[in-house]
């Protein structure tokens, strides 16, 4: 008996048009019929906007004295989730930065991971903080203007 065809030949042509089928299937399918969720993924990734501050610079008179500058300060801020006594830390805090014990503790009692407890505090407030070493109450620096001679050439 004699074979024109080999059964290996055969078993690897139909291995490879099973694996091409396989393929197209797939290109239809992500072409066709999700094509429209993908459009939308790739509309969100191109159109991603994020603000970024520029660093403000100093200004100076003629003299080349700074008449404002930009100097950093630190806000606080806390994660609720993190915080266990919100009374006692509630209190401290208010101690150190003037505030109501009421609206820090209210704040504190939000289900969030964010919450700011008082923006751009003074370099004594920053320092007391970091004293007491509060779990889940963070510092985040910002830039500030300071203008030197107060309001003379301030706007």
């Amino acid at each position: 008996m004699i074979r024109t065809v080999n059964d290996r030949i055969v078993a690897v042509l139909l291995f490879g048009l099973g694996i091409f089928g396989a393929v197209l299937v797939r290109c239809v399918w992500l072409q066709g019929v999700d094509a429209t969720r993908y459009r939308e993924l790739a509309h969100q990734q191109h159109s991603n906007s994020q603000v970024l501050r520029a660093q403000r610079g100093t200004i100076l008179d003629r003299k080349s004295t700074p008449l404002a500058l930009t100097v950093p300060s630190h806000s606080i801020f806390a994660n609720p989730r993190h915080i266990h006594d919100k009374v006692g830390t509630a209190q401290q805090l208010a101690e150190i930065l003037d505030m109501d014990t009421h609206s820090i503790e209210e704040k504190l009692r939000k289900d969030r991971g964010f919450v700011w407890l008082s923006r751009q505090v003074s370099f004594n407030q920053e320092q007391s903080v970091r004293e007491r070493k509060l779990r889940g109450v963070g510092f985040i620096s910002e830039p500030t203007r300071y203008y030197p001679n107060e309001e003379l050439g301030a706007h």
